[in-house]
């Protein structure tokens, strides 16, 4: 087969990231960032591609070529050394999500405040209905129904605007998934974070919250509960040093338990010491352009 047949299977422009012609709302905005922060071609569509399967992955799904349904939740790995302006461009193209994390904390806050309010008021009608309990089995089955009405009536916690999980435990990103918002994004532009803490000793749970699958969670101390329709991206950009450091101590269920072949890894060229200052003031429109819709996909998404 030729060049031709396969650049039309998988386009590559330059024999480094993927034509983003057929997406002019994404190439706009990727041609402004390569201009704007002279950051690495691969690192900043991998920012442009996790941002957008977070605003996405609650909304739609996929056919692959074996006909199963799946999610557009993507894995990611950037490798990069300090200075190639990882944490820019993370916040260039996540800023957006993280904004309306922001934006919607303050009325998290005050429905939790009534939350707390009302469920001190219903503990206390349950005490009282309690303290009526005698030892005349009678007179109990009415109080009985009372408490089983009550019950029904319990306040309903609110959830948490939660999608961005950073420093966290396996337990902590479980427990967000089950009481908060099913659909999250995990990673950090200082992926060292990550690989040395005690999560990745739990690799294996990513699998399937990445592929959609129901998932059963097992407690000793708290009751066990399933996942179910949850969805999880990831974007973790990482030092070489780090990751070989990892890969080295990571015993041998982490390499074979499938979680690094799910992701797509980026390696690319570096840019620090080519990188050039004309004094131009850059255009922003298409970065703008792009995170308004990826602000109208997390409203569909349900992450506002």
């Amino acid at each position: 087969m030729n060049s031709y047949y396969y650049q039309k299977l998988f386009p590559i422009s330059y024999g480094y990231v993927p034509s983003l012609t057929v997406a002019p709302k994404m190439e706009k905005a990727f041609e402004e960032a390569r201009a704007l922060l002279q950051a690495p071609d691969g690192m900043t569509l991998a920012c442009q591609l996790t941002s957008m399967a977070t605003a996405m992955q609650g909304v739609f799904n996929v056919e692959i070529p074996t006909r199963k349904i799946a999610p557009v939740s993507l894995m990611v790995m950037t490798i990069a050394q300090s200075g190639e302006r990882k944490s820019t461009v993370d916040n260039l193209f996540m800023g957006e999500i993280k904004s309306i994390e922001k934006e919607q904390e303050a009325a998290y806050q005050k429905s939790l405040k009534e939350y707390n309010i009302q469920m001190d008021i219903h503990k206390a009608k349950k005490a009282k209905l309690k303290k009526t309990i005698t030892l005349d089995n009678a007179e109990n089955e009415e109080t009985t129904q009372q408490l089983v009405a009550l019950s029904e009536q319990e306040p309903t916690k609110p959830r948490a605007p939660r999608v961005i999980y950073e420093d966290t435990t396996s337990e902590a990103l479980l427990d967000g998934l089950k009481n908060d918002l099913p659909n999250v994004f995990f990673g950090s532009s200082e992926g060292d974070l990550i690989f040395k803490s005690r999560v990745m000793s739990n690799a294996a749970n990513f699998n399937p919250m990445w592929s959609g699958d129901d998932m059963t969670v097992n407690r000793k101390t708290s009751p066990s509960f399933k996942l179910n329709d949850i969805r999880l991206s990831m974007h973790i950009m990482v030092q070489p040093d780090t990751l070989q450091n990892f890969l080295n101590k990571s015993n041998v269920n982490v390499r074979d338990n499938g979680f690094l072949s799910r992701m797509l890894v980026c390696a690319p060229p570096s840019t620090c010491g080519f990188r050039q200052s004309y004094g131009y003031q850059y255009s922003r429109e298409g970065i703008e352009e792009f995170n308004c819709r990826i602000r109208r996909l997390c409203f569909l998404n349900k992450l506002n």
